[in-house]
């Protein structure tokens, strides 16, 4: 049996990705490399805005960028994609709203977003 060590920074792992923008971002990525204007475009975000999340992902070593040509793309890193390019902490996630939340998050209708 696998054991949690607590002595990671679980909280800091959650604080990157709570967040719209970011989770967007990795979504959009799990179909390939984008470029920051190609990430901004499909997400409808301005790109400095994309690029400081692009920052964010990339110092918590979610994305890794290449340079091809005259831009930058961004991919995500091989261990966060697992089978069908899914990553398993959105797989738990969704499975968790789906057993547990009964697809309905109560943080929502009770009025707490954040």
């Amino acid at each position: 049996m696998n054991s949690v060590s607590y002595e990671v920074p679980f909280h800091l792992c959650f604080d990157t990705l709570a967040n719209e923008l970011r989770i967007g971002i990795i979504k959009e990525l799990e179909s390939g490399p984008k470029s920051v204007s190609q990430l901004a475009k499909a997400l409808n975000a301005g790109q400095s805005t994309v690029s400081h999340s692009l920052g964010v992902l990339k110092t918590c070593s979610f994305v890794k960028s290449e340079i091809k040509g005259k831009e930058r793309m961004y991919s995500l890193v091989e261990d966060f994609k697992f089978e069908g390019n899914e990553s398993s902490i959105f797989k738990a996630l969704e499975e968790h709203a789906h057993s547990m939340c009964n697809d309905e998050c109560k943080k929502i209708s009770v009025g707490i977003r954040k």
